[in-house]
């Protein structure tokens, strides 16, 4: 078959994807944005947290005393599905609450889907791929075909906006805008606290033009809005998150901890049919903290060992590593690794190397494995069958390993 051939039908290819991507991730849940007061589940948090902020009421009290949604807001009473986000991020969801709710989730909708389409544009200028037909059709496929796409899009989720504000951070990164780069994940940080652990990989590297800049954004942002909403609500913010249970076994939930916790530990309200191997939660304490101490120590050793590799390697090396030792990475958080495997994508086939090319694309397949799809099975629920529960965990594991070998590969 000829390089022509093989475009057309990937292009072709990327063309059916995206139609049925506008159809499955847009058309279908617009309707159930009007239709199902229930569906977008993910949006009620920051919505409805606005809206108490807009009418002075703490949120974060709400949420523990399981108070229902803010009935001006919505006639419906539904649940608020979590506590929110940070006082000056809840502050970026204000003018979708002088709208009902149907209509702020199909603009939310389309906000997301205009996103995904700017990450296709950003993942090419990421990965260093000439913005031809092929190109642009391969990268489209990778994300459009990409599961937790999807379920950002379809459960009102705001990891988008976080992939672009990684992607642009990078990007500036490699023109040297260090200080720039830093800001961007600062706002990246506000609004999600666990990609902290991405800082590591700044503080290691001797970054510090990036610490800056993460340190003046998350400075001012915390003074402007303590000025903005007074001390209280904040201390009302910070015991929320510590009355927030340290691991789930949720099946979405996709981190070591969980997933040792899901084979070792007793299961929690959202799992109650789990059945473990054995009930040991400090052996799965033991094993995150061994896994977590020799996964930092890789990336260490290939940081200092190997200092002249590329930098966007080297930092979606350590955006995986976060995203694997952080206790609430969640199947919709996957979307982050996007760049790490369009970025290995591309630099195994500037290699010629077949095994880093089959590896990606095993690593992909684990993680658009819909693990909760299968949750309801009895058979996946104990036994040796539970360790698929966490296939997508594991290809991240592989995802790590793809890259630190690559870095040390020159």
């Amino acid at each position: 078959m000829t390089s022509i051939k093989k475009s057309r039908i990937l292009i072709l290819a990327a063309t059916l994807a995206f139609s049925f991507f506008i159809g499955r991730g847009y058309i279908f849940p617009l309707r159930e944005a009007f239709s199902n007061p229930e569906s977008h589940a993910a949006l009620r948090a920051g919505y409805f947290g606005a809206f108490d902020l807009r009418y002075g009421l703490d949120p974060y009290e709400r949420v523990r005393r399981c108070t229902v949604a803010n009935p001006k807001a919505h006639p419906y009473q539904m649940d608020r599905n979590g506590w929110g986000y940070f006082p000056l991020v809840e502050v970026a969801y204000l003018p979708l609450t002088f709208i009902n709710f149907p209509l702020a989730k199909a603009i939310f909708l389309s906000i997301n889907l205009l996103l995904a389409m700017g990450a296709i544009y950003l993942l090419l200028g990421f990965a260093d791929l000439k913005k031809d037909g092929p190109n642009i059709a391969a990268v489209t496929l990778a994300v459009l075909c990409f599961i937790p796409v999807m379920q950002n899009l379809t459960d009102g989720q705001n990891n988008l906006p976080i992939l672009i504000l990684l992607l642009w951070g990078m990007n500036c990164l490699r023109a040297g805008k260090d200080d720039k780069a830093g800001v961007l994940f600062g706002v990246a940080i506000l609004v999600k606290p666990a990609l902290a652990l991405f800082s590591l990989g700044f503080i290691v590297k001797r970054r510090y033009g990036i610490l800056k800049g993460l340190a003046f954004t998350l400075g001012v942002s915390f003074l402007a809005s303590v000025l903005l909403f007074g001390w209280k609500l904040h201390a009302s913010f910070l015991k929320a998150i510590l009355e927030e249970p340290a691991v789930s076994t949720w099946w979405s939930m996709q981190n070591l901890l969980s997933s040792f916790m899901r084979i070792f530990s007793h299961a929690d309200n959202n799992n109650p049919e789990i059945t473990p191997w054995v009930h040991q939660p400090a052996l799965a304490w033991m094993l995150w903290g061994i896994t977590v101490t020799a996964f930092l120590a890789i990336a260490c050793f290939v940081t200092f060992r190997f200092s002249k590799m590329p930098i966007l390697l080297n930092f979606t090396m350590w955006l995986v590593l976060s995203m694997l030792i952080a206790t609430e990475t969640y199947s919709g958080r996957l979307i982050w690794l996007l760049p790490a495997l369009c970025l290995l994508m591309a630099e195994g086939i500037r290699r010629a190397n077949k095994w880093q090319v089959a590896g990606i694309i095993l690593a992909y397949g684990m993680l658009n494995v819909p693990v909760v799809k299968f949750s309801s099975l009895p058979i996946f629920h104990q036994g040796p069958l539970l360790i698929f529960s966490n296939v997508p965990t594991a290809g991240m594991l592989l995802l790590f390993g793809i890259l630190a070998l690559t870095a040390c590969t020159p």
